[in-house]
């Protein structure tokens, strides 16, 4: 090989490097900006006075939730070793044009005209517990979710904000970013005790 081709050669795997090396600072600079915009809305609601804070089970955060309908006073509450079904509508809470998403964009959802509601596991020992008694599959949720749900009673409508650590984390998951904030509404229709899941 001659030095002129050899010199074409290594300055063509330069430019290769530094557009990669760009690139990846671009997406780290992307990721900064929808982590930073998240974190103010999620401080936002944090400040708001309709909302209330609720520490998470596991220490790792605080989420706050709104009460929008009230189930009866003394009803079904769900604990770390039942099932639940609930309607749900998760929202994304902030714009960002770069990841195409808009503030109140759905991004998953179980309405009640949708039919059955959504089947949540408390955890995953009863996920699957008498596969005879779970034929629409049990789910085991996000952390957010499950702290939200052991405080409320059937018939409860709550509009709950999750940080992303009670969320999906540090990694992106299907359509949500990593860093996301989420807002949820969910419903809780029924629990279900473990001596329910026998039959």
């Amino acid at each position: 090989m001659n030095m002129k081709k050899a010199g074409f050669y290594i300055w063509m795997l330069i430019t290769a490097l530094f557009v990669i090396s760009c690139s990846d600072d671009d997406d780290d600079n992307s990721d900064e900006v929808w982590k930073l915009k998240n974190e103010q809305a999620f401080d936002e609601i944090a400040n708001n006075p309709e909302y209330t804070e609720l520490k998470s089970l596991t220490n790792a955060a605080s989420l706050y939730y709104k009460v929008l309908k009230s189930g009866e006073a003394g009803g079904d509450t769900p604990t770390s070793s039942d099932r639940a079904q609930v309607y749900y509508k998760g929202t994304f809470v902030v714009t960002d044009e770069d990841k195409g998403i808009t503030k109140g964009d759905v991004f998953k959802s179980r309405f009640f005209d949708d039919g059955e509601p959504y089947n949540v596991a408390m955890n995953s020992g009863v996920a699957n517990y008498n596969e005879k008694s779970n034929p629409y599959g049990y789910k085991v949720e996000i952390t957010g979710w499950l702290d939200a749900l052991q405080y409320m009673v059937v018939g409860d409508k709550w509009e709950v904000w999750l940080p992303y650590q009670l969320a999906y984390g540090e990694t992106a998951s299907n359509s949500i970013p990593a860093y996301s904030t989420l807002c949820f509404e969910i419903e809780l229709m029924k629990v279900i005790y473990i001596d329910d899941m026998t039959d």
